[in-house]
């Protein structure tokens, strides 16, 4: 399943929790990519990221009713990206800066929490962290980036 498909599953069908998810990741890769300088992006990407980042995300109604908490997990999951890029650039430590890199899933748990409580979130943290181990494993990461 892709991530649309997923987080349909785990917002229990909420469309404007999958929406902010969707423009949230959409814009936060199209950053990555700005600061790796490891693919080309078009105007057309980085006028679409900033788009969903001002406009759309601030409008989405899943957010605005859920500022206090979600907002929160995403300043530490920026922090997290901050750090694991610090460590990237000194070519050190990569399993923490792996592990740092992943936590902006914890968006999707916290989003998880809000609309299905502890316990579903709980499973969904546990399917998130089973798809991350199948489909972005640390071995081709640290692979890609020795690779550099």
């Amino acid at each position: 399943m892709n991530l649309r498909e997923k987080t349909i599953v785990y917002f229990n069908g909420n469309e404007a929790a999958v929406s902010f998810i969707e423009d949230l990741f959409s814009a936060w890769h199209t950053w990555d990519d700005l600061i790796d300088k490891d693919k080309p992006l078009s105007d057309e990407m980085i006028n679409q990221a900033f788009l969903n980042a001002f406009i759309k995300l601030p409008r989405n109604p899943f957010y605005q009713a859920n500022f206090n908490t979600l907002n929160m997990v995403l300043e530490n999951s920026f922090v997290n990206w901050f750090a694991a890029n610090k460590l990237e650039q000194a070519k050190e430590n990569l399993e923490a800066a792996y592990a740092l890199r992943n936590t902006y899933l914890n968006i999707i748990v916290a989003c998880a929490n809000v609309i299905g409580g502890v316990d579903w979130a709980a499973s969904v943290a546990i399917d998130i962290q089973t798809q991350l181990k199948k489909n972005d494993p640390f071995e081709i990461y640290a692979a890609e980036f020795n690779k550099e």
